[in-house]
């Protein structure tokens, strides 16, 4: 949804077990199909950046989330995307149920692995880079992002 500030806004959920993250590859029929990429997605009118985050999760997973600390924000060189990165656990050991409409895989990766699944969503990259530290593999500057 828009925003009073005219940019989209929207969440992330970095939930990590044992080193690994939980990431999903986009669903055949929604924007940035087929692509790799944390949980998330945009907050409605009148939702907090937390609420958002448990509504994507559960609605994309099935899974219980409690966010509890933001890391980063990203916004779209154009402007018109935010995206608000929050640490999330989860809340019990139940199995994801996939929302086939908007999520075609799940997978626990590490961070080296999801460097090299592709195509990854730029915002991911860059927060593997700047949050993690981490560099793309040689010659390959992925899908957005200048080598």
């Amino acid at each position: 949804m828009l925003m009073p500030d005219g940019c989209v806004h929207g969440v992330v959920a970095v939930i990590e077990r044992e080193g690994e993250f939980l990431v999903i590859r986009r669903a055949e029929g929604i924007a940035a199909a087929g692509c790799w990429c944390f949980p998330g997605g945009a907050i409605e009118s009148g939702e907090t950046q937390e609420a958002a985050l448990v509504r994507e999760v559960r609605e994309e997973l099935g899974l219980e989330v409690r966010p509890f600390e933001r890391v980063w924000r990203w916004e779209r060189p154009d402007g018109t995307l935010v995206l608000h990165w929050w640490r999330a656990s989860l809340c019990d050991s139940r199995a994801w149920q996939l929302h086939p409409a908007e999520v075609a895989e799940a997978r626990w990766v590490s961070p080296r692995q999801l460097l090299a699944m592709t195509p990854v969503l730029e915002s991911n990259l860059a927060f593997l880079r700047q949050c993690l530290g981490m560099t793309l593999p040689q010659g390959d500057a992925g899908p957005g992002i200048p080598k």
